[in-house]
């Protein structure tokens, strides 16, 4: 790109205090270069930048991409965290197409050592990214006044994550986001989301959230606890510490808890649990999808008397697995999966799994004692390899059901017709 001597000395002179590390200097440049309205300058001043490619997939948890860095602001040294602050707002202030090409840019960067300068964050003037649609901002010390309430204006964004702890402020109502991830996650009296999907992190807020507020909302995985009220039916719900109250909701299809307490007076079906802890509260549960522990899993607390299982099976998969509890006592349970189970655990509660026809042991040195499965009237299948038969006393009972070569092809997805057809 070819400058005339004016547009040069235009460009040193923005360039000289966009790459300072001072807010007051930066915004006096950015100001400067939209005074001057010169789009050769802007690109002088951005070349070598590139947006993220557009259709970029990833998931709204992780970190998001941004921009690869122009040559002017990629210095490699201490100041960098500045430079790509800057960068970005020169950006936002140009009418360059890259400018509406770019969909995902991260503010603040969460690998900064000790002796650089943090930079101090603002978002006055990046709502100009007409395409935005992902922004995570990566919150430092200096970033306790940041201002939340612009994000109002960012009209196109739909997945916000939000890291570090610094900032105090709320996120004000946002017509099109979806997906809302962080450390902290406040949202302001009264605000409304009418597009939110899901909600990721620790929420603060004071207030429970509520349909009326975010209609949308069918996933939250919350930590340090959190109310909800008046929903119907979530699609997801995790829980991890603290104290939850969910008041009006019917239905879980996905529920994981492992919380302090956990007070659900109105829940009746659950599609999947794969964690129940010692505090919960589910008095009201009728009907169970299916139970499945995963490797960090645990099964500590009790199912409601009454509560039956609307799908013939539950899977118990990996050594966390300590204690069946009531389990035997779930009406429909017809294939159970435990395997890999590694600490001593007493199979006394299967003896009231009047239903069961399948149960598979395999590679779990934790069982040790198979006579509570000769009261089992409709056991046809006990799977386990050629070591699992060497450690265990069979009962003759049992012989003639142990299967040595049955194989499971889908384990966390078996049906009835499934385990019908290979038994």
């Amino acid at each position: 790109m070819q400058l005339d001597e004016r547009q040069q000395q235009q460009v040193e002179a923005i360039a000289s205090l966009v790459t300072q590390p001072d807010r007051s200097a930066i915004r006096q440049g950015v100001e400067l270069a939209a005074a001057l309205g010169d789009q050769d300058v802007f690109a002088s001043l951005l070349d070598g930048l590139t947006p993220v490619p557009s259709g970029t997939q990833f998931p709204h948890h992780r970190r998001f991409p941004t921009p690869s860095r122009a040559t002017r602001f990629d210095s490699g040294s201490g100041n960098q965290a500045w430079l790509d602050l800057a960068m970005l707002h020169v950006l936002a202030a140009s009418d360059l197409p890259v400018r509406t090409k770019t969909t995902s840019i991260v503010l603040g960067t969460p690998m900064r050592k000790f002796s650089e300068p943090a930079p101090t964050l603002w978002l006055d003037g990046l709502e100009r990214l007409s395409a935005l649609t992902h922004l995570d901002l990566h919150l430092g010390s200096n970033d306790r006044d940041l201002d939340l309430g612009a994000l109002e204006r960012f009209e196109s964004l739909t997945h916000l994550r939000i890291r570090g702890g610094a900032s105090s402020g709320e996120i004000p109502s946002m017509k099109n986001l979806q997906h809302v991830d962080g450390a902290r996650i406040r949202f302001a009296s009264r605000a409304e989301f009418p597009a939110l999907r899901s909600v990721r992190g620790r929420v603060l807020s004071t207030e429970p959230l509520n349909p009326e507020a975010m209609p949308s909302l069918v996933s939250v995985e919350a930590r340090d606890g959190v109310n909800l009220v008046g929903f119907s039916s979530l699609e997801r719900l995790w829980c991890a510490r603290g104290d939850y109250e969910i008041l009006g909701c019917e239905r879980i299809e996905h529920l994981r808890v492992n919380a302090s307490s956990f007070h659900a007076p109105d829940l009746r079906h659950v599609g999947v649990l794969d964690r129940l802890g010692e505090s919960v509260v589910v008095s009201q549960l009728e009907t169970l999808g299916e139970v499945k522990l995963n490797l960090a899993s645990r099964l500590s607390g009790e199912f409601p008397k009454g509560t039956r299982l609307a799908d013939p099976k539950v899977v118990l998969f990996g050594p966390a697995v300590t204690d069946l509890v009531n389990v035997g006592d779930l009406p429909g349970m017809e294939v159970l999966l435990m395997t890999r189970v590694r600490d001593p655990i007493s199979l006394e509660p299967l003896r009231q799994a009047t239903d069961l026809r399948v149960l598979d042991i395999r590679n779990s040195p934790g069982i040790t004692d198979l006579s509570p499965l000769v009261e089992l009237p409709r056991l046809e299948v006990l799977v386990m390899t050629d070591r699992d038969r060497d450690r265990y006393e069979i009962p003759p009972e049992l012989i003639d059901r142990v299967q040595k070569s049955w194989r499971l092809t889908q384990m966390t997805t078996l049906t009835k017709s499934q385990a019908t057809k290979q038994a």
